[in-house]
């Protein structure tokens, strides 16, 4: 009895206050909406974006720029990183090359080393030589030339020797030489030249020269040769006579060789 009593008492006071809930609920329910909306206009711009958010999104769009930015820097990066490695290439080719070239170098310089000391060889085999004929031909006096000349001499048609070039040398033994040209001056007769090698011993060499005036090809060479001794010094000559007007010598050389002997 007593339980049910108190049952009753119970379920009396849960629905007063039940009621009592139910007249104040919107006045808490407003009280509430402007206790927890005052905190939240204290964080929000004018759009009603709470402040945070909009920081937020702002560091976000930065770090996004960042990015792009960051992405162009390593595409740049990774281009000269190409160009970088081509180069090095290069380089390695031509490293390659100047290595391959030093070797051909070595190998040439090698191969004239070899060279040189053949040709070092041989030149201390010459001078070996050398010395061994510069022994042999002691006292032997070396070749002394005389030397007189004519350059151009006209020859009269009167028969009769006329001197041409003459030279006076020392006593001793020689080889003398005699080259020159005979020629027709223009408008001259056909005929022949005699020539002679004279000195103090007579004539020692002589010769005979016929020419014809052929329209220009008039011309030809005299040309003399002999030992000579000579006791004391002494002149020798070169005479010549024509048998027509017209001729003329040029050119002549008269040259003596002293040697150590004849034979």
């Amino acid at each position: 009895m007593k339980t049910a009593m108190k049952t009753t008492k119970t379920e009396r006071v849960t629905s007063s206050a039940i009621s009592t809930l139910r007249r104040t609920a919107p006045s808490l329910a407003l009280l509430l909406l402007v206790t927890c909306a005052a905190p939240i206009a204290a964080y929000a711009d004018a759009g009603g974006i709470p402040k945070a958010v909009a920081n937020l999104q702002a560091a976000v769009a930065t770090v996004q720029t960042q990015v792009v930015t960051l992405q162009s820097a390593n595409t740049n990066l990774e281009s000269a990183l190409a160009a970088l490695q081509t180069r090095i290439a290069s380089l390695e080719s031509a490293n390659t090359a100047l290595r391959n070239a030093v070797t051909a170098l070595q190998a040439k310089d090698s191969s004239q080393d070899s060279a040189l000391t053949a040709l070092q060889t041989k030149d201390v085999s010459h001078d070996s030589r050398l010395a061994s004929l510069q022994t042999q031909l002691q006292g032997i006096v070396s070749p002394e030339s005389f030397q007189a000349g004519a350059s151009q001499v006209g020859i009269p048609s009167d028969f009769s020797e006329h001197l041409i070039v003459k030279l006076d040398l020392p006593a001793g033994k020689y080889v003398v030489v005699v080259k020159g040209s005979l020629g027709l001056i223009s408008g001259g007769d056909d005929g022949y030249s005699d020539f002679s090698l004279q000195g103090p011993g007579g004539i020692y060499d002589g010769l005979r020269v016929g020419i014809v005036d052929d329209f220009g090809a008039n011309e030809t060479t005299v040309s003399l040769m002999s030992n000579i001794s000579l006791a004391t010094p002494n002149t020798i000559s070169v005479t010549g006579l024509t048998s027509y007007d017209g001729m003329r010598v040029r050119d002549f050389k008269l040259i003596a060789i002293r040697v150590g002997s004849l034979h």
